[in-house]
């Protein structure tokens, strides 16, 4: 998994995931998104500024770290009550990259149930978000989620 995640093979990455999901394995969930963390991480601290090619690294990163963290919570049985799309107002209203990311595990968790009443609102957010960083999580994670459904949770 490390070389998947340097290389940063997103669909590779996504399939192994699932593959975990199915079969149970919480600690491959969990290690491989401590590797992406630690990876998003990095890339944003050796950076002077997010944009073009690191901005697309680190915004696809933190994607697939958050879809990894929605697995772990179907895993655990958490409750998915909140709502990804006011979850990610909140966020871009504020500026919060807590409340963003917690919308995005929200959003992964309720995705892998088969929920994707959320992504119009998510799809139409986009497009009227100005924060940079924002944006590019929100459109990585759109791409992951794209993914995700093709593979078929």
């Amino acid at each position: 998994m490390n070389e998947l995640v340097k290389e940063l093979r997103v669909n590779e990455i996504i399939n192994a995931l699932i593959m975990a999901f199915r079969a149970g394995n919480r600690d491959y969930i969990s290690y491989t998104a401590e590797l992406l963390h630690e990876e998003f991480t990095y890339t944003v601290s050796e950076s002077t500024e997010l944009k073009g090619d690191i901005l697309k690294r680190a915004s696809t990163l933190h994607a697939l770290y958050c879809l990894g963290l929605g697995l772990l919570r179907l895993m655990s049985n958490e409750a998915l009550t909140a709502n990804p799309g006011e979850l990610l107002r909140v966020a871009v209203n504020d500026g919060d990259l807590t409340s963003l990311t917690q919308s995005l595990i929200t959003a992964s968790a309720l995705l892998v149930k088969g929920d994707t009443s959320w992504i119009r609102d998510f799809n139409e957010l986009t497009q009227g978000i100005n924060n940079e960083l924002f944006r590019g999580i929100l459109s990585s994670f759109l791409e992951v989620i794209n993914s995700v459904k093709a593979v078929g949770p």
